[in-house]
């Protein structure tokens, strides 16, 4: 077999094994407001487009609420459970979105500076209390 059709295979192999993580659009309704990143958003029906390959979450709300974020980690992939869900940190009455969770991947959001702040603020010594919200894949 040539160089040519190697390279060629294993490219379309390993287009093929990214794919499951690439694309996954994610439906959920979150009783409480949160913040990711720099946005605050409120509580509500939400749709998680997350797209592994530009390192990309899109949330967009019911009433229009539209966020673009970056990730900083991938990890793959089944160190979690089968089903989807969002993680988030809880410090006293403040949410921050911290992990996005399906079948194939878990991608971690980097720590804000006003989490940061809210938690030096909440003296929270051993950690955030995290809160788990299940999700619906499209």
């Amino acid at each position: 077999m040539s160089i040519t059709k190697i390279l060629a295979l294993a490219g379309c192999l390993a287009l093929l094994m990214a794919a499951p993580c690439m694309a996954q659009a994610l439906r959920l309704n979150v009783p409480f407001a949160f913040q990711v990143g720099d946005k605050t958003l409120p509580s509500g029906d939400y749709v998680v487009n997350l797209d592994v390959s530009s390192h990309r979450i899109t949330m967009n709300g019911e009433t229009g609420e539209a966020v673009n974020t970056l990730f900083m980690t991938c990890i793959y992939p089944a160190q979690f459970d089968s089903r989807s869900a969002l993680v988030f940190h809880r410090y006293g009455e403040d949410y921050f979105l911290r992990q996005v969770q399906t079948p194939g991947s878990s991608v971690s959001m980097p720590v804000s500076r006003h989490e940061k702040f809210v938690k030096r603020a909440a003296n929270e010594r051993r950690g955030p209390k995290m809160a788990l919200v299940r999700v619906t894949v499209q």
